[in-house]
């Protein structure tokens, strides 16, 4: 893994404990690992949404094609996830 997606798989790790411990604080280590993932899975696909919804933003000040458009936001997610090929 690399250092920017170890960083962030971190961060969304930490918030989705956070958030296991605030709303369900007496629950059992399978029923807490249970609601981690969800949680976990569901920060995660939000992280992907923000950068779509940014390269939105950078498709009305730049005009881009359809194809061109799938690439900005694939693009815009590995660097944000700091995925390299």
């Amino acid at each position: 893994m690399n250092d920017k997606l170890f960083e962030v798989a971190e961060k969304l790790s930490k918030q989705a404990s956070d958030w296991v411990d605030e709303v369900h604080p007496h629950v059992s280590y399978r029923a807490w690992h249970n609601y981690h993932k969800t949680k976990f899975a569901e920060l995660i696909l939000n992280e992907c949404i923000n950068q779509c919804e940014k390269t939105r933003q950078l498709v009305w000040t730049v005009p881009l094609k359809d194809d061109e458009q799938v690439t900005a936001v694939i693009c815009m997610i590995k660097q944000h996830f700091g995925v390299e090929e």
